[in-house]
């Protein structure tokens, strides 16, 4: 959970989504509550941008920003005790973006690289 950042105000949160619009972020309320918590792309434009309400993103509602999913899931793991459901917006995860990841990390280990090529063909 290294990856895992809990931006304190609005601003640094902006300031979050400008540098890592690769990223990823929950949207939970300050309770940790799951029921209507949401895993977004740091992208999204229901997170990112000008506040609906105009009054900012950070308050009733924390931002969990990170660069990587793995870690996102494991502080939802060990905080929340529960998965966050995907925006159905920018849907965040989909088994293209599954089967990419895998392929980097798989390449990076050459014996595995000829295995995994002749599986997905």
């Amino acid at each position: 959970m290294n990856g895992v950042e809990l931006p304190r105000d609005n601003d640094a949160y902006l300031r979050w989504t400008a540098t890592h619009s690769a990223g990823y972020v929950i949207n939970i309320q300050s309770s940790l509550n799951p029921s209507d918590a949401r895993l977004h792309r740091a992208s999204c434009q229901w997170i990112n941008g000008a506040p609906p309400r105009g009054d900012g993103f950070i308050g009733s509602y924390i931002k969990v920003c990170s660069d990587s999913l793995a870690d996102l899931n494991a502080w939802a793991n060990g905080r929340v005790r529960s998965t966050i459901r995907p925006c159905g917006t920018c849907r965040p995860v989909s088994l293209d973006a599954t089967m990419l990841d895998a392929r980097a990390e798989l390449s990076a280990i050459p014996d595995l690289t000829l295995c995994f090529q002749l599986y997905i063909r």
